[in-house]
């Protein structure tokens, strides 16, 4: 009963709701029109999710619109529970009822264990509340691990308590299950296992073998139910440009504790760290359970920096490890920080009843000081709010981003066409047209095939100023109004990759681009107020500040090599494609000789004929071919392993063509070719 008396007691007290609904405001009063923020957020997880729709009720394992095609499942974004809400939900409301149930749940689920486990007073435990759900930024849905966190060990501690009542143990089974299916792969394991032991090892110190036992299954059960992707990304990452990255090989324990320090750009860290800081002097005796805290916090960190050091040790056995960062352990201790601020108000407000009577100006400072503090937080919130409105601004909102006329328009004549193609984006995420259904040239994924990669790099190889990166695309971090498009990329490889239409919000110069929707001043023409003010209406009414053009010269998905040319590696054929003609790299297809095959080595010229195009889907591709000799096909999505392919119901090989692409074998007398992707792993969804 102790816990239905506290939520009886938290109706009472309106602050938590108030801060929730401070915290959500501009979802409810803008909804469709409110801000989403970029980065990890609405350019991977959202575009991937509302793309996914895309695909219809089958389920499907391979991401066709991003960089020559990825696994999905892999990625690590695509939580069942994420995939049913924008699914059947209009993808804004799905979006704001994740991002608002992350804000509820950091809040109230901090609250309950201040009061409830730690004893603090309603005030203190609201700060703690207030305080953690904006250090975990509550709008990216990659952050929904660390916002549902203290819900989770609300919940375990529930269930510890009393075994017996099954309402308990369903509370627990839904936030395990909230959590699991939509949770981001990399922000999961060991990030939750790893606070639940700080937290039940040193703040609540169970010893009991039957509490471990239920904690150590939670947390395997949480994970576990993700078991497929992480088999998928563990096979998919030995092809992929993280294999071979080491991102954070190099991160050192220095690096660890840096994100410890807050960022002056951060107010509310700082008034976060300061609290802690002060909790650390002067309530390590006189606060209950806060000597708890402070040491499940120094363990963590100890945990943590333990982990960097022995990240060398294990790398050459995991290459993946490399790329995986350890460091965001300590954004997990924040939890831990969070509290300990609370702690301070608390000692603040007990100050009298610890000392007595106190003189007449320090009962007013001890009386005023803790009511200081969280009005402090508020003004603190509002740089959060300013960075929210100028992002709105600058970035968009949902309808800017994902209900864009132009994109809508691109998108139609796109189907019209009946053949799959290709668009690039130049200083725009190409990930957002993956939400209208366009598959992109470029893009960004947590993993992508490392072939890819390397044909990327000869792409943008001849510009001076693009950016290098995990992130494929055109983005030059010049801004001009007008850019010689064929000057800056290497034009003839994008059209080898079915590039079909560029979309740009500056003019482009190409004798392969004809303009097809053009705008009186480029973007960055614009004065800024005349910028302000388009995006201001593109925020209701869709971007539509956009050129678009069609390439003269793109290569079809599917067509037949004239020839090979071959050569003894993959960085010879790169650099001779990168080297070639518009005209050579439609007479002959580049490919390793470790893959030419004795039947068509002797071979100066190959068959033509006609392909008709039978099955187009994520999964499964149908072809219909007429053949006048043996001949070569080329498909230029981008090869990996797990892709298959039969001709006329026989296993054929699928080999890569251009480095990257599909190149397969195929004699004179082929009728049908079927590709299908092959999962490489065994459990769970896939075959």
């Amino acid at each position: 009963m102790r816990f239905e008396r506290e939520f009886t007691v938290l109706t009472k007290n309106k602050l938590p709701f108030f801060i929730i609904l401070w915290l959500s405001l501009d979802f409810i009063i803008l909804g469709k029109f409110a801000f989403i923020s970029m980065g990890d957020n609405a350019d991977i997880v959202l575009s991937g999710l509302i793309a996914n729709k895309k695909l219809g009720d089958s389920v499907q394992f391979w991401n066709m619109f991003s960089t020559g095609g990825v696994d999905r499942i892999a990625q690590g974004y695509y939580g069942a529970l994420d995939v049913w809400l924008f699914k059947y939900l209009p993808g804004w409301f799905a979006y704001q009822l994740r991002a608002v149930s992350q804000i509820i749940a950091a809040v109230l689920g901090t609250y309950f264990l201040c009061r409830r486990n730690l004893g603090f007073s309603p005030l203190a435990s609201a700060v703690s509340g207030f305080l953690y759900a904006q250090v975990a930024f509550s709008g990216q849905l990659i952050q929904s691990v660390m916002l549902y966190l203290p819900v989770s060990i609300l919940a375990l501690s529930l269930v510890l308590e009393n075994p017996a009542k099954i309402i308990r143990w369903a509370f627990l089974i839904f936030i395990g299950l909230v959590i699991s299916l939509t949770a981001y792969l990399s922000r999961l394991a060991p990030f939750l296992a790893f606070v639940h032991f700080l937290w039940f090892a040193f703040v609540e110190r169970k010893q009991n073998p039957r509490d471990w036992g239920i904690i150590i299954l939670f947390s395997i059960a949480v994970v576990g139910l993700r078991f497929p992707d992480y088999m998928a990304a563990i096979a998919n990452g030995l092809i992929s440009d993280r294999h071979e990255a080491q991102i954070f090989s190099n991160y050192s324990p220095i690096n660890v504790l840096q994100n410890l320090v807050p960022s002056f750009y951060n107010p509310v860290r700082v008034i976060a760290t300061a609290c802690l800081v002060l909790a650390l002097i002067f309530c390590w005796k006189n606060v209950r359970n806060f000597n708890r805290i402070a040491a499940a916090l120094i363990v963590g960190i100890g945990l943590a920096l333990i982990a960097t050091m022995l990240r060398p040790v294990f790398t050459p056995y995991l290459p993946l490890l490399g790329s995986f960062d350890l460091g965001r352990m300590i954004e997990y201790l924040w939890i831990f920080m969070a509290m300990g601020a609370g702690g301070f108000v608390h000692w603040l407000e007990t100050a009298k009843k610890r000392n007595g009577e106190l003189q007449s100006d320090s009962k007013l400072l001890f009386k005023k000081a803790p009511v200081l503090i969280i009005i402090l937080i508020f003004a603190a919130s509002l740089n959060a709010k300013y960075k929210t409105a100028k992002d709105w601004i600058s970035q968009g909102s949902y309808v800017n981003v994902f209900e864009s006329p132009v994109y809508m328009d691109l998108a139609g004549r796109m189907r019209k066409i009946g053949l799959p193609n290709r668009v690039a984006t130049f200083q725009i995420y190409p990930n957002i047209l993956h939400a209208y259904g366009i598959e992109t040239v470029g893009g960004y994924q947590a993993l992508q095939l490392k072939r890819y990669k390397e044909f990327w790099n000869k792409v943008i190889a001849p510009s001076q100023s693009n950016h290098r990166g995990d992130r494929f695309m055109l983005n030059p971090a010049i801004f001009k109004p007008d850019w010689d498009f064929s000057a800056e990329y290497n034009v003839k490889l994008l059209s080898l990759a079915n590039m079909k239409f560029v979309v740009s919000r500056d003019r482009l110069s190409s004798p392969n681009l004809i303009p097809i929707r053009e705008l009186d001043k480029p973007w960055h023409s614009l004065t800024t107020f005349e910028k302000v003010k388009k995006n201001a209406v593109n925020n209701f009414t869709g971007h539509d500040d956009l050129y678009v053009y069609e390439n003269a010269n793109a290569f079809p998905r599917f067509f037949f090599g004239k020839s090979i040319k071959s050569f003894a590696s993959s960085d010879q054929t790169l650099d001779a494609m990168a080297k070639a003609t518009l005209k050579d790299l439609r007479e002959s297809v580049y490919l390793e000789k470790s893959y030419l095959t004795d039947d068509f080595s002797g071979k100066t010229t190959l068959g033509g004929g006609r392909i008709e195009l039978l099955k187009y889907s994520a999964d499964e591709i149908s072809l219909r071919i007429e053949l006048q000799g043996d001949g070569f096909l080329v498909a230029t999505n981008g090869f990996s392993p797990f892709w298959t392919v039969s001709i006329d119901g026989k296993p054929g090989k699928i080999v890569p063509a251009y480095h990257t692409f599909w190149g397969v074998f195929l004699p004179k007398s082929t009728k049908t070719i079927v590709f299908k992707y092959v999962v490489p792993w065994r459990l769970g969804y896939g075959n």
